[in-house]
């Protein structure tokens, strides 16, 4: 496997201890998707669309600039819209709209570039021979799908996906001009917070605590979330009064260190302006060649058992699950492993004597590291520990 870009996201890091006593259920964006696909594929219908795509979208968090980089979801939401399309067609194959599968990464590898800038590009996209999701041959699509995610300070608790359309005919005097033809709704809950790259960390009490609902945790993260934004500390009542630090030295209980040949690599702080004060974690690029190890120490005293998922593009580095984190199978840390220092060199598996097995991650050159974009698609990029 590969490592490609250097971004480390507070929000990614924060994952850690949460997901120990988290239960796994459908994000409401997901479930927003499969509510609202009949009504996309009904409009690609009335517009004569038979084959689509999906491209990435923008992400407008908070105060911050929108932007196909500015959090996880921009890359991860065109395969979650894919499938929603896919699961809501009809029963007639006949009637059925294609869906190209993973077309950021087909059209990667077919060396398309900035489709949405260089109208040669944009071009290139519509000549492209797709694979469809289903059924053999390739096709070329009608159009695809693009967008933004809104979840602004203006109202943190819901957010909204802006699904656009771009045809042939949508590079206009030099740009790309979109239409707007569908608006998704949905609640803003802990799952599309880490999906936006926000760091949050619920204590252990509240979570456990009788009569707290998952709506309740939601709206407590929302809370910290948009506290820590404007550069205040969350406010605690006594049950809640626990370790909450989610830096790369304290990630809800965990310590996060990454090194590279042998020597620790700094983790930076990076703020997202003067109205967004929470701040992204980095480190510099490792070179080709490098060994890279990740390393987690539990240094949290608490009682009980902590539980821990670590991804490296967007896939978790045991069996490689690509699922939300909340249903990935967790590293767990008891007591008695505190302060112990466990390594991550690569993706793990189980081999039938039972024994970890591992896929040393590699950093590749510049050359290869794009070719294998086009395989990995809108994974590469993002580490999620």
């Amino acid at each position: 496997m590969f490592i490609h870009k250097a971004r480390y996201a507070a929000a990614l890091l924060v994952a850690a201890a949460v997901l120990a006593v988290e239960t796994a259920e459908a994000a409401n964006l997901d479930k927003g998707l499969l509510k609202d696909a009949g009504a996309i594929l009904d409009e690609l219908a009335q517009k004569g669309i038979k084959t689509v795509g999906v491209l990435p979208f923008k992400v407008q968090k908070g105060a911050r600039q929108s932007g196909y980089n500015a959090a996880p979801l921009a890359t991860g939401l065109p395969g979650r819209l894919e499938n929603a399309l896919i699961v809501g067609q009809g029963g007639l194959e006949s009637k059925a709209i294609m869906v190209i599968r993973d077309a950021v990464a087909q059209a990667n590898k077919a060396k398309v570039g900035s489709w949405a800038t260089k109208k040669a590009e944009f071009a290139k996209l519509f000549n492209t021979d797709f694979d469809p999701a289903w059924g053999t041959g390739k096709k070329k699509a009608d159009a695809f799908l693009t967008g933004e995610v809104i979840s602004t300070s203006e109202d943190r608790y819901n957010s909204k996906v802006i699904v656009q359309l771009i045809t042939p005919k949508s590079f206009e005097s030099g740009k790309l001009v979109p239409v707007n033809i569908h608006e998704i709704k949905v609640e803003t809950d802990r799952s599309l917070l880490r999906d936006l790259g926000y760091a949050y960390a619920l204590p252990r009490s509240l979570v456990k605590k009788k009569g707290v609902t998952s709506r309740d945790l939601d709206k407590q993260a929302v809370q910290q979330v948009a506290q820590e934004e404007q550069g205040k500390q969350p406010k605690q009542t006594p049950v809640e009064k626990t370790q909450q630090s989610h830096t790369p030295d304290d990630v809800s209980g965990f310590r996060v260190e990454i090194e590279y040949d042998g020597a620790k690599v700094p983790v930076t702080a990076k703020q997202g302006g003067s109205q967004a004060k929470q701040p992204d974690y980095r480190v510099d690029a490792a070179k080709p060649g490098q060994k890279v190890v990740i390393y987690v120490t539990r240094i949290s005293a608490d009682e009980g058992k902590l539980g821990a998922v670590i991804k490296v593009n967007g896939k978790s580095v045991f069996e490689e699950q690509d699922t939300e984190s909340t249903g990935c199978k967790k590293w767990i840390y008891s007591l008695e492993d505190k302060d112990k220092r466990w390594d991550f060199a690569g993706y793990y598996t189980k081999g039938d004597d039972s024994k970890l097995k591992v896929k040393p991650f590699v950093v590749l050159t510049k050359e290869d590291s794009e070719a294998k974009i086009s395989e990995m698609g809108t994974r590469a990029g993002w580490r999620t520990p």
